[in-house]
């Protein structure tokens, strides 16, 4: 299981036991809100939206018919991350500033359909996101000019206080690896293709849910596990650029033949590279091992497998470069956190209520 997911887990378990015993300020949780978020609200509320109600977990607003339409939903699933559920989203913001900033902080969009664009200057090309995409947007600075469009936009946006994350219950030192791994000197926005575990999430973080503790958990083990992936995802990427072309052509040579039998030492003679220095480097270059590296890449492939076609669970693994479904289905497990059945299971279905945490 992600070492993510499985931190949040263990937190899950010890709230929902201090609720079964009385001990736990619901109204404290549900209702910690994010300053410069409200900031945000407060100014769009101001020209562009109109709220609707207040709901247990945060606020419905409407988009005013002057700007376009669609409407916003705004939940608190913690201090340190919220949640906006958008749905059927059509306006545009030209021409405005973002004077309110938080170091640190990160919001992490994916759309289930529709499109929208951002720029940052008058001459800078559109930068468009899709329900192919993940789009990761700094806050960290005041930003002087942006202009904002959207079209019959249905989706998520996920919005992280690192600050709080670092210092609050994850613990972990993941977030603070993703913040830099991201964002470098000046810049705002990080886009990356999505994959079909962030589409399934994004589906069922869409599905309207009834007002109660439960189903308050249930979003959140959804979003969290949303996050977890993004963190294991994007840790997994090329972090710096390697000098070494032979090191280079390793992972080329990983890429394009993953699903054959492959050995760090074979790799080490084919490339006269020694043993050692392969691994050291490459995981300088690349963040994990050869080793890791090559499991990655076949759970990637299974992954995507297992999610977009009907091939059964031993003909995946066969393919993936596993001659072995048990040693398969152990690896995926440690990768993953549940068995391959499990996996397609769960995530072939769109409903957050078939979730059972």
């Amino acid at each position: 299981m992600p070492q993510i997911y499985k931190i949040y887990r263990a937190e899950f378990d010890k709230i929902w036991a201090q609720i079964r015993q009385g001990a736990f300020d619901l109204e404290r949780m549900f209702h910690l809100k994010n300053d410069i978020l409200n900031q945000s609200y407060e100014a769009l509320e101001s020209v562009y939206i109109q709220k609707i109600r207040d709901v247990w977990l945060g606020e419905i607003y409407e988009y005013s018919p002057r700007y376009g339409e669609g409407t916003l939903e705004r939940y608190i699933l913690e201090p340190g991350i919220e949640l906006a559920i958008f749905r059927q989203c059509t306006h545009e913001r030209l021409a405005e500033s973002l004077p309110y900033h938080q170091k640190n902080m990160i919001e992490i969009t994916s759309l289930a359909k529709g499109e929208l664009y951002v720029r940052y200057d008058p001459a800078d090309e559109w930068t468009k996101c899709d329900n192919q995409q993940l789009i990761y947007f700094s806050w960290s600075k005041p930003l002087k000019y942006y202009d904002f469009r959207c079209k019959q936009a249905d989706g998520i946006g996920l919005y992280l206080n690192m600050d709080l994350l670092t210092n609050g219950i994850s613990g972990s030192q993941s977030w603070v690896q993703l913040l830099e791994r991201l964002f470098k000197t000046n810049v705002r926005v990080y886009a990356r293709k999505s994959s079909p575990i962030h589409r399934s999430i994004t589906t069922q973080l869409m599905v309207p849910y009834e007002e109660n503790v439960m189903n308050h958990f249930l979003l959140k083990s959804k979003a969290l596990e949303f996050l977890s992936h993004c963190v294991n995802d994007e840790l997994g990427e090329e972090i710096t650029f390697c000098p070494d072309a032979r090191i280079r052509k390793v992972k080329e040579k990983i890429d394009a033949s993953y699903d054959s039998p492959l050995q760090v030492n074979q790799l080490a003679k084919e490339f006269n590279i020694p043993p050692m220095t392969l691994q050291k480097q490459f995981k300088q270059s690349y963040g994990c091992t050869v080793y890791r590296y090559i499991q990655k890449r076949r759970m990637d492939a299974a992954m995507k497998a297992l999610l977009t076609t009907d091939q059964s669970i031993t003909d995946i693994s066969i393919k993936v470069g596993y001659d072995n479904p048990s040693k398969f289905a152990t690896v995926f497990k440690k990768q993953y956190g549940e068995t391959p059945l499990h996996y397609r299971r769960k995530y072939r279905y769109h409903s957050l209520h078939d979730f059972t945490p």
